[in-house]
Formats: structure tokens, C-alpha cells, sequence
């Protein structure tokens, strides 16, 4: 820029002062460029701290949105952590409900097992049983004949004659033998029986007594009377195995009742007449007559 010059009219004193002045402009304008150049720094700085703070800024901004994205991943996991455990429980329980069916398909099966046990014991005593039936042989203890020979009345009983009433009074081999099933076995009713004891046994489950019938075959023992006063007639038997200690009891009712009698039959035999039981009089028989 081109200088402008001015022409002063001050002399003297007034120039002096006017000078004094003009140098006091200079500082004063040497005081301006120094204070604008400080306020230019200033300005400066205040951009570069603006620059700063707004750097500043986008870190917070970025850090936020990170801890953001952490505290969604976090619920994230939470959640995962919850479904876990639901998971972990139920399956806990499963477990429990398995260990229970488990425990109780075990007792089951110790239940089932029992009962073959049983079974099996049930199937050994039917399969004895039948063994023991299969070897009785009527034929054992009596013959056709022996058979006839019961249809005549008692004329003797190992040499005794009975008394008029029919009665046979015989000295037996020692005490009777009394007792239910329950406490006597059929060894003991064997022994007694070979001894000549007279036995009166009674089947402990029916009440049933017998004291008559008896009869040995091998290990076996035999009990029989015939009773009931009408239809039906009933055979009651009970079969005793030495061996295993068992008693065997039946009772086999007859559909056929019996004849009607009165006192004017007295004498009379039951026998099989046109196929049908009747009290009938028999006139002889081996050898004897009636």
C-alpha cells in the first residue's frame, strides 16, 4: 500500500507533542498487532480444543454404543443362562422321574419273580400230587371178590364174634392216635396203623374226622368214609405222603341219591338193581347165607 504523506503545521512545543503522540500511536499500535496476533493463537488453540472436544465426543459416542452392544450381549446371555437352567432343571427332573420308574420296575420284577417262585412250587406240589394218584390201585387193597365179601354181614373180626348188637370189642396194639393235620404227619399214621392203634385224624382246613377207612399202600396212607343223610352222597378221602409230609383231602359228591327206606327194609343190602341203587335182600353170598 502506497504511503500517505501528510504536511504538519504544528511548530514548537505542539510538534513535540504531537510526535510524543504519534509514538504513543506506534506502541499502541505495536500493543494491537501483538494483541491480535495473541488472540489469532487463541483463536487457534480454541480450534484445536474444539477439535479435540469433538474427537472427544465421538470417542464417547462410540464407547457409548459400545457399551450398549456389551449390555444387549449381556441380556443376551442372561436370558441364554436362563434357558439353560430351565433346561438343566427339566432334564434334572426326567432324570428323577426315570430313577423312579426304574425303582419301580425293579420292585416289579422282584414282585414277578416271587410269584414264579410260586408258581414253580405250586407246579412241583401238582406234579407230586398227580404222581401219588397215578400209583393208587384200587386193586391194591381189594379184590373183586374181597368187594362181595363186604356186601355180608361181620361174622368175625381177627377171631371175635360181634354181640348181638354187631359190635366187635378188639384189644388194640396201644393209645389211640389223635390229632389234626396240622400236628400229626403221615409217617405217624402209618406207625400207628402198623402198630394196631386206632387213628382218629381230622383235616384241619374242613373239620373233617376220620377214624375209620384207613388203609397203607408203600408211603402212602388212606382215610375214606362215606357220608351225607340225602343227596348227594359224598366219599370224603384224605391221602397222607410219608416222604413229604403232605396231606391230600377231597371230597367227591355222587349225583345218584340213595333209596327210600323204612324199618321194613331192615336187613337189607344197598346193591345195583336194572341199573340203579336199591336196598334189596341179598340171600347168600361166598358161602353164607342171610
Amino acid at each position: 500500500m502506497a504511503e500517505t504523506q501528510y504536511t504538519s503545521t504544528l511548530t514548537g512545543p505542539e510538534l513535540d507533542e504531537a510526535l510524543r503522540d504519534a509514538a504513543g500511536v506506534d506502541a499502541k499500535v505495536e500493543q494491537a498487532q501483538s494483541a491480535a496476533q495473541q488472540a489469532a493463537q487463541s483463536a487457534s488453540s480454541a480450534q484445536g480444543y474444539a477439535s479435540a472436544a469433538g474427537s472427544s465426543a465421538s470417542a464417547a459416542s462410540t464407547a457409548a454404543g459400545t457399551a450398549t452392544s456389551k449390555a444387549q450381549d449381556a441380556q443376551t446371555a442372561a436370558e441364554q443362562a436362563a434357558d439353560s437352567a430351565t433346561q438343566a432343571a427339566q432334564s434334572a427332573a426326567s432324570i428323577a422321574s426315570s430313577v423312579s420308574a426304574a425303582q419301580s420296575a425293579a420292585e416289579d420284577a422282584e414282585s414277578a419273580a416271587q410269584e414264579a417262585q410260586a408258581a414253580q412250587t405250586a407246579a412241583e406240589d401238582a406234579a407230586e400230587r398227580a404222581a401219588a394218584a397215578a400209583d393208587f390201585d384200587p386193586a391194591d387193597f381189594a379184590t373183586a371178590a374181597q368187594g362181595a365179601k363186604a356186601d355180608t354181614s361181620v361174622q368175625s373180626v381177627n377171631g371175635v364174634t360181634p354181640d348181638p348188637e354187631g359190635d366187635v370189642q378188639i384189644e388194640t396194639g396201644g393209645d389211640p392216635l389223635v390229632g389234626d393235620t396240622s400236628e400229626v404227619t403221615p409217617a405217624q399214621v402209618i406207625s400207628a396203623i402198623n402198630e394196631g392203634r386206632p387213628v382218629a385224624i381230622t383235616y384241619n382246613a374242613s373239620q373233617v374226622t376220620f377214624n375209620a377207612g384207613v388203609t397203607i399202600a408203600n408211603q402212602y396212607v388212606y382215610l375214606m368214609f362215606a357220608g351225607g343223610d340225602s343227596s348227594p352222597y359224598t366219599l370224603f378221602t384224605l391221602m397222607g405222603i410219608a416222604g413229604s409230609g403232605e396231606w391230600i383231602y377231597t371230597e367227591n359228591a355222587f349225583g345218584k341219591e340213595l333209596p327210600a327206606v323204612t324199618e321194613a327194609d331192615d336187613g337189607k343190602f344197598l346193591r345195583v338193581a336194572g341199573g340203579v341203587w336199591a336196598a334189596e335182600t341179598v340171600p347168600s353170598a361166598e358161602e353164607a347165607s342171610f
